[in-house]
């Protein structure tokens, strides 16, 4: 048996995969992806954040920042200044009980994702962390912020969201 397709239902099942196309790329979820490896070497740890560039230029310009045109020739000059207080805001790392400083190192814009690069150094040991993250938790609602930590081969992870910000890891 053939089977045929006219041009309204053609029109009709085109629809439904633009549809369902354009709902796979605005991401449904909100979440932020931190990755801490300790550098024995060192003594630092290297931290990598990744966040969605669109959830991080709408948590900047709802704290009164202006378009940011992330990773496009239109990027503000102040960009990396901008991310950096926010993240300074938003994210803190305790070593061994003593709240630590860590430095903005830049950032890399992929077409979905800003990859940022912070550095702690003079970290002699590790024994246990206090990580607290806010990220985004203004914004969405259902914001979730994974963290992982690698001292070693010894890998661990906090999922912080609303409910619960911070975490402590032992190693």
């Amino acid at each position: 048996m053939k089977s045929t397709l006219n041009f309204p239902a053609l029109i009709f099942y085109m629809g439904c995969w633009l549809f369902l196309f354009s709902n796979v790329v605005a991401h449904p979820f909100y979440v932020s992806v931190c990755q801490i490896d300790y550098n024995s070497d060192t003594n630092s740890l290297e931290i990598t954040l990744k966040l969605f560039t669109d959830d991080l230029e709408s948590a900047l310009i709802g704290n009164d920042a202006e378009e940011l045109y992330l990773g496009t020739e239109k990027e503000v000059e102040s960009a990396d200044s901008l991310i950096s207080a926010y993240i300074v805001k938003h994210l803190s790392i305790d070593v061994e009980g003593k709240r630590q400083a860590w430095q903005y190192l830049g950032k890399e814009v992929d077409i979905d994702a800003t990859w940022c690069y912070l550095e702690i150094t003079e970290v002699p040991v590790l024994n246990e962390l206090k990580l607290s993250s806010r990220i985004f938790l203004e914004s969405f609602e259902t914001q979730q912020n994974i963290i992982h930590v690698a001292v070693g081969k010894r890998k661990k992870s906090l999922l912080l969201d609303r409910g619960e910000t911070s975490g402590i890891l032992t190693f």
